[in-house]
């Protein structure tokens, strides 16, 4: 499988940067070292990720989305419906309150909306895609 970088985020302190793609995994260096920590095998490409927290979300081309923490260690693994994830945000839900909201995106034409760290799918937002007349 050819290697290629799909997907790129640095944590909010800049001490890691983590980048996934064409090898159906996940890589996650320590800045000051320069070095590769963890190696994180996938099913599919990786095409989306982001830190949260003290964890690091990814998702890609395939039915799932992961967590992982920082030692490289698989955290959770969620299956959604959506074939090929694109796009994944996230916020705190609530000040003080480890919780948080997750949106996910990609194939299909709606996005799912998680909470509580992304454990399971609160609800989906249609785009609901204008008709165009020919």
């Amino acid at each position: 499988v050819k290697s290629w970088i799909g997907a790129l985020d640095v944590d909010p302190e800049g001490n890691w940067v983590a980048g996934g793609g064409g090898a159906r995994c996940l890589w996650m260096w320590h800045l000051a070292s320069r070095k590769v920590v963890a190696a994180m095998p996938t099913c599919g490409t990786v095409q989306a990720m982001e830190f949260c927290g003290d964890k690091l979300i990814s998702a890609g081309a395939e039915p799932a989305i992961y967590q992982w923490k920082r030692s490289g260690k698989l955290h959770s693994r969620v299956n959604t419906k959506e074939p090929s994830t694109y796009a994944l945000a996230h916020r705190p839900f609530a000040q003080g309150v480890d919780s948080r909201i997750l949106v996910a995106g990609g194939t299909m034409e709606e996005i799912a909306v998680f909470y509580r760290s992304g454990s399971e799918s609160a609800f989906s937002l249609s785009l609901n895609p204008p008709v165009v007349s020919t």
